[in-house]
């Protein structure tokens, strides 16, 4: 499952639930503008910043990590340094790492010790249930498929009767995409009678089966995410890259481009080799 796409995709729509996650007041959310963005020079790329339209708010930058990564807090620390360094001005920042279980936590080496009162590691196994639809929606993700179809259920149900009809269309087509991906061999049929959807009309998901969930696969969300991967496997790999390339990878939009390119990166052995495939 691609979990960087998902998140994305679930901070633009709900993006107070990073506020909720961290333990703060939601309504700080009103503050921010959500993006994700390119260090230009090292084609660095953070998976989610939340920027404060006031100056006195700090900057909230987030990494999600399903992976055992031994130099997620070096890379992390880099890129927003980096980030800083290119704008201005340079405000106060919190850092979020997001894994599922307490065995991806990243360990802090000493000579990063001094932005450790900075960073707060949020295992998704460990939370709770919440009042906020968000967190739930996080909880969903991070699901084993023995849970997912239970509180799914329990999500539809509540976001029935809670929240405007806007909202729950949202809820539930989000709902469906994370179910398509966990479950990508059930039909329409098989998924709605899994959760129940019979009811459900507005579902977009669920209107249109497994095909239309597919689709939501070639969103501007996931595409991002194939980018995304495609340019840290060519940076651990080669090294900084040089501009026409990363310009070239930008412009590639589709999501089977960009497959077809992460195939290449593991078989070639120099950079050049890769440009001339």
């Amino acid at each position: 499952m691609k979990t960087d796409s998902l998140f994305y995709e679930l901070f633009q729509k709900f993006p107070d639930t990073l506020f909720a996650l961290t333990g703060q007041p939601t309504d700080l959310a009103a503050n921010y503008r959500f993006t994700s963005e390119e260090v230009k020079q090292t084609t660095f790329t953070l998976d989610g910043i939340f920027i404060p339209q006031p100056a006195d708010q700090p900057i909230y930058f987030v990494e999600v990590q399903f992976q055992k990564d031994p130099d997620l807090c070096s890379r992390m620390f880099t890129e927003l340094m980096l980030f800083l360094r290119h704008h201005t001005p340079r405000r106060e920042w919190q850092a979020v790492i997001i894994v599922p279980t307490r065995s991806l936590a990243p360990r802090i080496e000493p000579a990063y010790d001094i932005f450790a009162p900075r960073l707060q590691v949020i295992c998704l196994k460990e939370l709770l249930e919440s009042e906020h639809v968000g967190v739930e929606l996080v909880r969903l993700v991070a699901a084993t498929r023995k849970q997912a179809p239970v509180q799914a259920k329990r999500l539809l149900k509540r976001a029935q009767r809670e929240v405007g009809s806007a909202a729950q269309e949202a809820i539930e087509d989000f709902i469906g995409t994370i179910m398509v991906y966990k479950f990508p061999l059930l039909s329409r049929q098989e998924l709605e009678a899994m959760l129940d959807l019979g009811s459900i009309k507005k579902s977009r998901v669920y209107q249109e089966g497994r095909e239309e969930g597919r689709e939501e696969g070639e969103s501007i969300g996931e595409i991002r995410g194939e980018r995304h991967a495609l340019l840290r496997m060519l940076n651990r790999k080669f090294g900084p890259l040089p501009q026409k390339v990363t310009s070239w990878l930008n412009s590639v939009e589709s999501k089977a481009g960009l497959e077809q390119l992460m195939d290449r990166v593991i078989d070639a052995q120099s950079l050049e080799e890769f440009e001339m495939e």
